[in-house]
């Protein structure tokens, strides 16, 4: 049976484009990454407490703005790099304001970068106060404007309340559609046409008929950002993988959606009434006093002990991938997935093996491991493989010259000398996780797998069987 890799071999395309448009971007924050500019203008530059980032979170804030000049502060890309001819396009974010608001504006979504003054193309959701709230300048909105019309909604932006906003420009129905926790507040019948990028900010602006006025006031505006998700292809599923010794292997780059203890998959499989390993790659965040930590229980056939448990206070804003071995009877079973707040899931494996012949879960800070083994007699072998990698610094999409794949982290393989095609490479995973299965027809006798660990990169898995 072939990879599961139709995903990465999309991306991988893409990178090599001369401007890369990922079919799909994450930032959790969990470090900065080089495709955003951090905007500090104004009075922002002299405020050393503006951004916190690299935590689970991104925090921002606007304190004590001058009046007469902007003073913004937030996060965008480059430039408007998603073009017209992109037939999807959808922007998920989920944050919470955490202070009322004051004069100027806040907001996220996408809209063509120009100049200050009137927008052509937007869509996204936006807020603004006006001078001592005056009414008319005053509102909540989410919104689109494109060259054929416009259409808005106003939307309560509650202080001191997660929520998730989506945001998708259907090329196709020539729509544009807001949802918030799901869902939908505005269906308009328009589209921007114009190339988008996506952005958050707070700012003193308030925008008028007339222009922007920028307003002056003490204090603090401030929001935080739990994760941003950005996809350019509608549809990023792979398929799941019961072949042999794999009974289930699927990958998913998916978030929970904020509640406590919410069954989030439900997982059906067919036992041979063997012990069964069962793997699942997460990230888990620990939040702190803007939200409580992730967590994510795996249950099987509504058994009261979750076969693996973790939480975000123990692994503390970084990926974590947790094995159990059980034994259960042949048939059909099912595995339910409970998920606390937002952890990021990237795969979920259930390998029924004959024989396990390596598994490794600790890695030193060598960068070469080597793992031998022997098979009695000709057969197939499943490595099973999870780790993590960056991408190099300065990475971003509108730069060709910013890729340097000798500097980014990287996990490669070698079996029996031969270096395999598949690796965990860091300008692909971009920090979120790499999970391999790799199918091998080995002949009988001794074998070795070499790991060589390059980089920023690391592995949290290693399990071969027959």
């Amino acid at each position: 049976m072939k990879l599961v890799v139709l995903w990465w071999l999309v991306l991988a395309a893409t990178l090599w484009a001369q401007k890369a448009v990922l079919p799909l971007k994450i930032d959790d924050f969990q470090y900065p990454h080089s495709w955003w500019d951090y905007r500090s203008i104004g009075t922002v530059k002299l405020d050393k407490d503006a951004f916190r980032n690299g935590e689970g979170f991104l925090y921002f804030q606007l304190k004590d703005p001058d009046a007469g000049r902007m003073c913004d502060v937030g996060i965008s890309e480059r430039q408007g790099i998603y073009k017209k001819r992109l037939n999807w396009l959808e922007a998920e974010i989920r944050l919470k304001v955490l202070t009322p608001m004051k004069p100027g504006s806040r907001g996220w979504g996408f809209w063509r970068m120009r100049v200050a003054g009137r927008p052509s193309s937007l869509a996204w959701f936006m807020e603004q106060m006006g001078p001592f709230r005056e009414p008319r300048l005053t509102w909540q909105k989410a919104g689109v404007i494109s060259d054929k019309g416009r259409a808005e909604t106003t939307v309560p932006l509650a202080d001191n309340e997660w929520h998730t906003y989506r945001i998708v420009r259907d090329r196709k129905q020539r729509h544009t559609r807001f949802y918030v926790d799901g869902n939908l507040v505005l269906d308009a019948p328009y589209f921007p046409v114009e190339g988008l990028s996506f952005h958050c900010w707070i700012d003193n602006g308030v925008y008028t008929r007339k222009g922007v006025q920028f307003a002056g006031w003490k204090g603090l505006s401030a929001l935080v950002i739990d994760y941003i998700k950005i996809k350019t292809t509608q549809n990023l599923s792979v398929p799941v993988v019961n072949e042999g010794p794999v009974i289930f292997h699927q990958q998913y780059a998916e978030f929970g959606n904020g509640s406590t203890r919410q069954r989030w998959k439900t997982i059906p499989f067919v036992s041979r009434g063997k012990k069964v390993w069962i793997f699942t790659t997460v990230r888990l965040e620990d939040y702190q006093q803007f939200a409580p930590a992730d967590a994510v229980q795996l249950v099987v056939d509504n058994d009261p002990t979750p076969v693996l448990q973790a939480g975000g206070e123990e692994f503390r804003d970084r990926m974590a991938s947790l094995a159990a071995q059980i034994a259960i009877p042949s048939g059909k079973h099912h595995m339910a997935l409970y998920a606390t707040q937002t952890p990021f899931l990237r795969d979920v494996t259930i390998l029924e093996p004959d024989t396990v012949l390596v598994h490794q879960r600790q890695f030193d800070a060598r960068s070469k491991h080597r793992f031998v083994f022997s098979l009695e007699k000709e057969g197939n072998v499943v490595i099973y493989i999870s780790g993590n990698a960056r991408e190099n610094p300065g990475w971003n999409h509108v730069q060709p010259e910013s890729r340097d794949e000798a500097a980014d982290g990287d996990v490669w393989f070698y079996l029996d000398g031969q270096k395999l095609s598949s690796a965990i490479c860091g300008n692909r995973v971009f920090g979120n996780g790499g999970v391999l299965l790799i199918r091998k027809h080995l002949a009988e006798g001794t074998h070795t797998l070499e790991a060589h660990i390059e980089g920023n990169a690391e592995m949290y898995n290693l399990m071969i069987v027959h």
